[in-house]
């Protein structure tokens, strides 16, 4: 995110709940926030989706309305100023940060602030040249963090993907069993 953006500019959805500057929250921008207890469910669709395709599970999607139009699927610089204008990007465990990307503009500021991460969220998950658009730019880089094997530490949080089932685990002591 452009340094001139901040938490209280986006909706962060994680898998758990859905915050405007750091705390859960109903509203954005003064609007309630439409279908908003589906949107963990729908982000966790969205990690799923990513995983497959990109090899790493984001943690965060953000999702912001600004007076800054784009291209569909485009990454820009938006504007942090509040507009009809929707846009998304995604935080990965790793630090990879995807670009703003614009999704669509919306009839009135307040359409975008009601709709646009449930709108967001389902384009990211129902079409590939949205994902393209969102995750292509930092593919490799996301590819080659979630290849990479780190030596474990006390406190990392490590994902195991059973199929239809991902757990994830914290690591709470390290023992050396070496003889």
């Amino acid at each position: 995110m452009a340094d001139n953006i901040t938490n209280k500019d986006y909706i962060t959805i994680t898998d758990k709940k859905v915050m405007v500057g750091g705390k859960e929250t109903t509203k954005y921008r003064g609007c309630d926030i439409w279908d908003m207890e589906a949107l963990p469910s729908l982000f966790k669709d969205i990690q799923a989706i990513v995983k497959q395709e990109y090899g790493s599970v984001p943690i965060e999607m953000r999702v912001m309305s600004s007076e800054t139009s784009g291209e569909y699927a485009e990454a820009g610089n938006p504007s942090p100023k509040h507009g009809k204008n929707a846009w998304v990007s995604f935080v990965f465990a790793n630090g990879t940060k995807t670009p703003l990307v614009f999704y669509y503009s919306y009839s009135s500021a307040s359409d975008c602030a009601v709709y646009c991460a449930y709108a967001c969220g389902n384009r990211v998950r129902y079409y590939s040249i949205f994902r393209s658009g969102v995750f292509g730019s930092v593919a490799d880089k996301i590819k080659q963090k979630a290849t990479q094997t780190e030596s474990p530490k006390v406190g990392k949080l490590i994902e195991m993907d059973f199929g239809n089932c991902m757990v994830q685990l914290k690591i709470v002591s390290i023992q050396n069993k070496a003889k």
